[in-house]
């Protein structure tokens, strides 16, 4: 405005500047702005502008990546969203950015989302200037699942390769050539190979020289057809030395092209040879090593299908004589030792091709493949009989064991493994019934047999149940005067269909189904009762005889048993004699001598019958509470015209007089044989030359006109 000196207004004068420039850089300005706004709020790239720590722009991009608002972001610090582990880093380099030094362009750090997680980004710190004030600036972009992926790459490299180098299998990678690209430690043990000694060497190495071929299109055949092999062998190893591995073959894909096989080796040694124990297992007796019926009978079959029509073969079943008094008496664990000992007696008995097994318990069967004729069946038995002749000897116990054979042949016994079986076991059954120590051939007869004593088993025990059983009695005379010094009991049955049955019948089955326990029991009480009744009746005193049979004399409760019918039976001990046979008392020698002198301290008699028939000496006597002895009847038969015999029996009554023993001959038939006995001062005799076995009535008339002669 323009004003006079009073101030009125005269006028105006106007001064105008160009600001075309200014404008033009504002418009700039705002556009820069306007487009600087809109790629940061539309990039992908976090935009992070901070001065003095605090945030002065934050783009979307930046708030999606932290999980952040915009009124979040403007309480935060700008390290508050930094990792605490990468926080020192990002500050140092900020600071040298600010100071102008050199700072790394271009890194990776991980941010805090606000729920925590830490998220990994690709970040560019820059330092601008505004208004001449030096501002931070970080463009990032979201790297966290490519740092992921990476992570889990290199984690799950880390796993392969440790895998790899630690697995306890061997694992070889080959090329299309089969060279060992690249093998582990394991691999490397296996084949006993250095590390550097496998690269590149062919897996054709390994390989047995008479498998080459079949291996090869094994594992290049199949496996080039994208096939997996699967396979157990053996690899040959760089001392030459086989090992049984397990191979599992993988192609090696690349492109859809095979680049090689990847092969897991695994050393199966141990599975192999625990695969061999079973397989022993299940084909022997873990007790004493031999074949046992499941392996006997597939070898039987096999032995059959080679002697068809070209040969003949015999199958011997073999049962240990009484040796259930082994266990009985000594022990199941000295019963085991003695099982183990037969087993490689019976071994050394058969030749190269023969089978011995163990069918269970104290059975066994010997199988001999091929023979010319029987002739050869009884040289085996010999041989048999020859390893058992030697005692046992076990825990400073030593006892003699015999055996029962049965022998079937094929074909003329049987042209099945079942049929041979079953035949060589009734003929075993059959020498088992003629004492045993002997062999039977099988005869078509002996199954009948068997069947007649499976049904007198059956009607044993009905026997029993209906008091059939009744006691005969054979006096024992005095060889001088001829006076009835004693009598033997001797069973008999009274069986309502076949009369009178002796005892060789049916005590063999008795003493199998445990029977004879029992009726040797009712024998003895019945026994005892008699001669206290002949005594009541006003006859002489005169001991009764018993028989005890191996199986009786083993049992437990024997000397309980005989005190038992003693007392029930009033009859006084010295009027009672039991008899052991002599195998019987030479089994156990200790285990004998006790019981001997348990039944010797309640005052009865003891006597050895059939003696001479065994294994034993008159030195062993000695240790027995013996009151006599008891000739077997074999010696007496013949000792009228066998020097042999006579010179037998002689020297036993010589020996048995110097023990001061009482000496009976059993088997008396003749008046020759009682003079012979007479002058060889046998004591007593006892045979048909002076009376049969007679009931009860019948002795005691007997009994009553000796006395009443004054005999």
């Amino acid at each position: 405005m323009l004003r006079d000196p009073r101030g009125a207004v005269q006028g105006t004068a106007s001064l105008g500047v160009d600001i075309t420039d200014r404008k033009r850089a504002e418009l700039a300005l705002r556009e820069s702005e306007r487009r600087f706004r809109t790629l940061a709020e539309t990039t992908s790239a976090a935009i992070l502008i901070y001065e003095a720590e605090r945030f002065v722009y934050v783009n979307p991009a930046a708030l999606s990546i932290s999980g952040y608002s915009q009124e979040d972001v403007a309480t935060l610090r700008v390290w508050d969203m930094i990792h605490p582990q990468d926080l020192p880093f990002v500050r140092a380099n900020y600071e040298k950015r600010r100071r102008g030094e050199d700072a790394p362009a271009r890194y990776e750090i991980r941010i805090l989302h606000k729920s925590g997680e830490a998220r990994w980004v690709d970040a560019s710190p820059t330092v601008i200037e505004m208004g001449g004030r030096p501002l931070g600036l970080m463009t990032a972009f979201d790297v966290t699942e490519r740092k992921r992926a990476e992570e889990n790459l290199k984690l799950q490299t880390t796993f392969f390769q440790q895998l790899f180098e630690n697995s306890p299998e061997g694992i070889a990678i080959l090329d299309n050539e089969d060279r060992i690209v690249k093998a582990n430690p394991a691999f490397s043990s296996l084949f006993r190979y250095g590390m550097e000694e496998m690269q590149g060497r062919p897996i054709n190495e390994l390989i047995v020289p008479e498998e080459m071929a079949a291996e090869a299109t094994a594992l290049s055949g199949k496996v080039l057809h994208k096939e997996v092999i699967s396979k157990e062998t053996y690899r040959k190893r760089k001392d030459g030395t086989l090992v049984p591995v397990s191979i599992l073959g993988y192609p090696v894909m690349v492109d859809a092209h095979q680049a090689g096989v990847f092969g897991i080796y695994r050393d199966i040694t141990d599975r192999k040879r625990s695969d061999q124990r079973l397989e022993y297992l299940a084909h022997h007796d873990t007790m004493t090593g031999l074949p046992n019926r499941l392996f006997f009978y597939e070898r039987l079959r096999q032995a059959l299908s080679a002697a068809r029509g070209r040969h003949m073969l015999a199958v011997l079943f073999i049962d240990l004589d009484r040796f259930k008094e082994v266990n009985d008496t000594l022990g199941h664990d000295i019963g085991d030792i003695v099982l183990q000992t037969v087993a490689k007696r019976l071994t050394q008995c058969g030749k190269e091709n023969d089978v011995v097994a163990r069918m269970g318990s104290d059975e066994f069967t010997f199988l001999i493949p091929s023979l010319d004729t029987a002739r050869d069946v009884e040289r085996a038995v010999a041989r048999i009989n020859a390893a058992f002749a030697r005692p046992f000897t076990v825990a400073s116990q030593e006892f003699h064991i015999s055996t029962s054979i049965g022998v079937s042949l094929y074909p003329s016994d049987g042209e099945d493994v079942d049929t041979l079986m079953k035949n060589a076991d009734i003929a075993m059954y059959r020498a088992k019934a003629q004492g045993g120590n002997t062999h039977e051939f099988f005869a078509p007869e002996m199954s009948t047999m068997a069947a007649e004593k499976m049904a007198l088993k059956n009607r044993l025990r009905k026997a029993l149940e209906q008091e059939e059983f009744r006691l005969h009695y054979q006096p024992k005379v005095d060889s001088a005067s001829e006076k009835i010094l004693g009598v033997e009991a001797l069973v008999r049955w009274n069986h309502p269909e076949m009369g009178l049955v002796a005892p060789g019948k049916f005590m063999e089955v008795a003493e199998e189904t445990g029977l004879i326990l029992p009726i040797g029991e009712w024998v003895l009480s019945a026994a005892c009762t008699q001669a206290r009744d002949w005594q009541a009746s006003g006859l002489p005193p005169l001991s009764v005889a018993v028989n005890l049979s191996a199986r009786q004399f083993q049992q437990k409760n024997l000397v309980e048993v005989v005190a038992r019918s003693l007392r029930e039976s009033r009859l006084d001990p010295q009027y009672l004699e039991l008899e052991i046979t002599e195998s019987t008392a030479m089994f156990d020698l200790e285990n004998t001598a006790y019981v001997l002198r348990r039944l010797s301290d309640l005052g009865i008699q003891i006597a050895i019958d059939d003696f001479g028939k065994g294994y034993s000496s008159l030195a062993y006597l000695k240790r027995f509470p013996i009151h006599s002895i008891k000739i077997d009847a074999s010696f007496v038969r013949d000792i009228v015209t066998d020097p042999d015999d006579a010179a037998i029996v002689k020297a036993i009554i010589t020996m048995g007089h110097s023990l001061k023993l009482h000496v009976v001959a059993e088997g008396v038939e003749t008046l020759e044989q009682l003079v012979f006995l007479r002058a060889a001062e046998c004591d007593a005799v006892q045979g048909y030359f002076f009376s049969r076995p007679a009931a009860a009535q019948e002795f005691q008339a007997l009994l009553a006109n000796q006395h009443k002669a004054g005999g």
